[in-house]
Protein backbone atom coordinates (compact mmCIF):
# COMPACT_ATOMS: atom_id res chain seq x y z
CA UNK A 1 0.00 0.00 0.00
CA UNK A 2 2.99 2.46 0.84
CA UNK A 3 4.59 1.58 -2.38
CA UNK A 4 1.50 2.51 -4.22
CA UNK A 5 0.92 5.65 -2.18
CA UNK A 6 4.59 6.66 -3.43
CA UNK A 7 4.08 5.75 -7.34
CA UNK A 8 0.54 7.71 -6.55
CA UNK A 9 2.35 10.94 -4.99
CA UNK A 10 5.29 11.05 -7.66
CA UNK A 11 2.97 10.75 -10.58
CA UNK A 12 0.85 13.71 -9.49
CA UNK A 13 4.26 15.33 -9.22
CA UNK A 14 4.95 15.18 -12.53
CA UNK A 15 0.92 16.06 -13.77
CA UNK A 16 1.35 19.29 -11.62
CA UNK A 17 4.94 19.84 -13.37
CA UNK A 18 3.34 19.30 -16.99
CA UNK A 19 0.63 22.18 -16.38
CA UNK A 20 1.87 25.51 -17.23
CA UNK A 21 -0.18 27.10 -14.52
CA UNK A 22 1.65 25.57 -11.68
CA UNK A 23 5.15 26.75 -13.15
CA UNK A 24 5.57 29.15 -10.20
CA UNK A 25 7.69 29.23 -6.93
CA UNK A 26 5.44 27.05 -5.08
CA UNK A 27 5.80 24.02 -7.39
CA UNK A 28 9.43 23.94 -5.40
CA UNK A 29 7.53 23.72 -2.39
CA UNK A 30 4.99 21.10 -3.63
CA UNK A 31 8.08 19.19 -4.71
CA UNK A 32 9.50 19.31 -1.13
CA UNK A 33 6.48 18.33 0.38
CA UNK A 34 5.98 15.02 -2.28
CA UNK A 35 9.60 13.71 -1.77
CA UNK A 36 9.48 14.55 1.90
CA UNK A 37 5.90 12.23 2.16
CA UNK A 38 7.53 9.95 -0.22
CA UNK A 39 10.53 9.30 1.97
CA UNK A 40 8.84 8.85 4.95
CA UNK A 41 6.69 5.96 3.53
CA UNK A 42 9.52 4.66 2.05
CA UNK A 43 12.01 5.06 5.48
CA UNK A 44 9.12 3.78 7.57
CA UNK A 45 9.01 3.61 11.64
CA UNK A 46 6.12 6.05 12.00
CA UNK A 47 2.74 5.91 11.67
CA UNK A 48 2.53 1.91 12.33
CA UNK A 49 4.55 1.30 9.46
CA UNK A 50 7.79 -0.50 9.85
CA UNK A 51 10.92 0.26 9.11
CA UNK A 52 12.59 -0.17 5.92
CA UNK A 53 16.42 -0.46 5.78
CA UNK A 54 17.86 1.66 2.66
CA UNK A 55 19.47 -1.66 1.32
CA UNK A 56 16.01 -3.34 0.80
CA UNK A 57 14.64 -0.29 -1.23
CA UNK A 58 14.05 -1.02 -4.35
CA UNK A 59 11.56 -1.97 -7.32
CA UNK A 60 9.64 0.62 -9.72
CA UNK A 61 9.35 3.47 -7.39
CA UNK A 62 13.09 3.69 -6.76
CA UNK A 63 13.54 3.41 -10.28
CA UNK A 64 11.43 6.85 -11.38
CA UNK A 65 12.57 8.44 -8.34
CA UNK A 66 16.47 8.19 -9.87
CA UNK A 67 14.68 8.37 -13.17
CA UNK A 68 13.62 11.95 -12.12
CA UNK A 69 16.22 13.26 -10.11
CA UNK A 70 18.31 12.22 -12.87
CA UNK A 71 16.90 13.82 -15.75
CA UNK A 72 15.94 16.75 -14.11
CA UNK A 73 19.84 17.50 -12.97
CA UNK A 74 20.66 16.93 -16.81
CA UNK A 75 18.24 19.41 -17.85
CA UNK A 76 19.31 21.98 -15.20
CA UNK A 77 22.98 21.02 -16.24
CA UNK A 78 21.96 21.99 -20.27
CA UNK A 79 20.06 24.92 -18.95
CA UNK A 80 23.66 26.61 -17.46
CA UNK A 81 25.67 25.68 -19.82
CA UNK A 82 23.75 27.36 -22.39
CA UNK A 83 23.06 30.35 -19.77
CA UNK A 84 26.74 30.67 -19.92
CA UNK A 85 27.47 30.78 -23.52
CA UNK A 86 25.43 33.97 -23.72
CA UNK A 87 22.90 34.97 -26.95
CA UNK A 88 23.90 32.68 -30.02
CA UNK A 89 24.93 34.93 -33.06
CA UNK A 90 23.21 34.58 -36.44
Amino acid sequence: MAARACLDILVALWALSVVRHFWKPRLILIWAAGLLVIGVLMWGGVFGLPYVENERWGGLILTLLLTTFGWRSRSLCRFFLHWEEGPSSP
